[in-house]
């Protein structure tokens, strides 16, 4: 104890001799928008690039501060906000500031911290910081450039002419930005700048006379914050008649095409700068740098108006928007929690750029697609007039919702939906999930297409062989219509001859059925065990590694867990394709001409706690292209 007790005291005399101060303290960073972070889409986009690369970092306090002189126009104003940001840095004392767009670099930068011993990232500056004479000892940055020539060779091919006209708020940056449109291009424009919306309309309208073609600056130059965008993109599809662009990615309901920079690119870039900075490199062996990346947005609703029929290239490798919301209905067989039906959900999500799945009824990222959800939840719930019951819900909601397009997955919604409700239906219908033959529910009819869901048995069995004692293959699963047909495709269409299995209704009955298959057969296929009563998968995977004695396949990633191997099938491939597909039909393409296809990819995996009960090595080339099962079904 007297030992314990004088450790103690030299503790505390350290902790004296060295003061909490001296211990590391973070690095303090400041943005400073010209324009607003929050009430504005591309400083809010400069903010999410920042966060992004700082987001969560213990050793950076990051602070914001908004000069807000977007819709300025007097020097006065201007002048007085940068005074604003001034007092912001000399009371907080940042150790970095990262500035975005003009306003900050030619009334802050520029007049109080040129070669100042405080560094600067800057980013947003239109074309050239050398007006602002950049770069400075104590700066680096990314200017910002529109692809033009780029924006202006999207317009040519659908234009009468020759004649390029372009209309923009009148502000500091749209005019020095048309100088570089134009020294780029090496033609004058015939540019219009507007100082309110009502010029704007007048000035629309005008230069649908006087140009082939026009290229649309940003209107948050103007002051429509009262003024629904709705109620602009409907002035602008009643008006138009001559292509157009913009280079705003909120403009895609206004222009034909939008190529739009990308604000992220701007404040990642300037906050890994800003970290190198702090790590001790000089701003000035830094080059200035450019941004490089845009997204291509195509108006589908103007390009009909104007006839316009953008080749196939340019449609798959665009993001499509019709400038007015669609509905879409998601009729998904199962149940949350069920990952197959899960996954194939995620897939549809990321397919229609769908970023939030929380809610009933969500909106995607282009703000053109609702998509509302349905689940029959006729796995759990599995009696035939369960599953009829549902599909009446499922039919009385497409009739009461009305949507665009429908998007059935699985076989029980086109077994009890689509066949008996939907077949005759004018409303486009893609389905997915449907196991192996769509014909038997007597799919398609011309308002459909599909992919159907195979599996990928024969290269698992081939596996199998490797470490079986026989060719006697067997399966088990649960008593279910899925399964049961699968059973018919796998010996039809895979070649697959059981010598012995069953499909079960209860835990107790798989057990039994489980334990005997390791007798009368080598290997043995576990098909999907979702619906049997009592099922728990804990259990069941204690039980699996008490009693194998035979090497198991999954035939889905659903089942892998009580499965030495599988080189399964893979759920969100089905959701994606069903998503493009949809968003295809959308945009004009007859269901007709798209051919039903199948799943093509597949993943294998290893369950490592199955392998070593069965004393199972496998070889390291197989280990590497595997997804490893270490213990249960989440530690993948």
């Amino acid at each position: 104890m007297r030992w314990m007790a004088t450790v103690l005291t030299l503790l505390v005399l350290l902790l004296l001799t060295f003061p909490l101060t001296t211990l590391a303290q973070p690095k303090k960073l400041l943005y400073i928008a010209s324009y607003h972070s929050d009430k504005e889409e591309w400083s809010a986009g400069i903010k999410a690039g920042i966060t992004s690369v700082l987001g969560g970092r213990k050793d950076i306090l990051l602070k914001i501060h908004n000069m807000d002189t977007r819709l300025e126009k007097s020097e006065e104003n201007k002048m007085s906000a940068a005074l604003l940001a001034k007092k912001e840095i000399e009371t907080w004392q940042p150790d970095i500031v990262i500035t975005s767009d003009d306003n900050a670099a030619k009334y802050l930068l520029k007049p109080y911290y040129q070669n100042a011993d405080i560094p600067f990232v800057f980013c947003g500056l239109n074309w050239d910081a050398s007006v602002y004479g950049l770069p400075y000892r104590n700066t680096t940055g990314m200017v910002e450039v529109q692809l033009i020539k780029e924006i202006v060779d999207h317009l040519v091919p659908f234009a009468q002419g020759k004649r390029i006209g372009t209309l923009r708020g009148n502000t500091l940056s749209n005019r020095k930005e048309q100088q570089h449109f134009e020294n780029q291009l090496g033609v004058s424009m015939h540019t219009r700048y507007a100082n309110n919306l009502s010029e704007w309309k007048t000035h629309f309208l005008e230069l649908q006379q006087e140009v082939d073609m026009l290229v649309l600056g940003s209107i948050r130059a103007l002051d429509t914050q009262d003024v629904p965008l709705d109620e602009i993109s409907e002035y602008v599809f009643e008006n138009t008649t001559v292509p157009t662009a913009a280079y705003d990615e909120f403009m895609q309901s206004i222009a034909l095409v939008t190529l739009s920079t990308i604000p992220e690119e701007q404040g990642q870039w300037a906050a890994e700068q800003a970290l190198n900075i702090l790590n001790g490199v000089a701003p000035s062996d830094i080059p200035i740098v450019q941004n490089k990346k845009a997204k291509r947005i195509l108006n589908m609703k103007l390009a009909r108006k104007l006839g316009i029929r953008f080749p196939l290239d340019i449609l798959e490798s665009s993001h499509l928007v019709s400038g007015a919301k669609q509905k879409v209905l998601f009729i998904n067989s199962y149940h949350k929690g069920y990952k197959w039906s899960d996954d194939i959900e995620k897939g549809l999500l990321k397919a229609l750029g769908i970023k939030n799945g929380t809610s009933q009824t969500l909106e995607s990222s282009e703000n053109t697609i609702d998509l509302k959800m349905f689940r029959m939840n006729t796995k759990l719930h599995n009696r035939e007039d369960q599953i009829k019951q549902a599909a009446l819900e499922a039919k009385r909601l497409i009739d009461t919702w009305q949507p665009a397009i429908v998007v059935a997955c699985d076989d029980n919604a086109a077994k009890f939906l689509i066949q008996p409700y939907l077949l005759e239906s004018s409303i486009p219908i893609v389905f997915c999930g449907i196991n192996y033959d769509a014909s038997v529910y007597n799919l398609p009819t011309e308002n459909m297409t599909g992919i159907l869901e195979i599996e990928h048995i024969p290269e698992t069995v081939i596996m199998l062989r490797e470490y079986a004692e026989g060719d006697r293959v067997g399966y088990i699963g649960a008593d279910d219509m899925s399964n049961r047909k699968s059973l018919i495709f796998h010996k039809v269409l895979l070649g697959i001859e059981y010598a012995d299995g069953n499909l079960v209704s209860t835990l107790e009955e798989w057990k039994k059925e489980f334990n005997r298959l390791q007798t009368s057969v080598d290997m043995l296929i576990i098909l999907n065990p979702v619906g049997i009563q009592g099922w728990s998968s804990e259990q069941v995977e204690e039980f699996i590694i008490k009693h194998s004695k035979i090497p198991s396949g999954a035939v889905g990633d659903s089942e892998v867990r009580y499965s030495l191997l599988g080189n399964v099938k893979i759920a969100e491939e089905q959701g994606w394709w069903a998503g493009k597909t949809a968003l295809k039909i959308l945009n004009g393409t007859a269901p007709s001409n798209i051919p039903i296809t199948t799943n093509k990819n597949a993943r294998l995996f290893i369950n490592m706690p199955i392998a070593n009960s069965l004393g199972i090595k496998f070889p390291v080339s197989l280990l590497e292209q595997a997804t490893i099962i270490k213990s249960g079904s989440s530690d993948h």
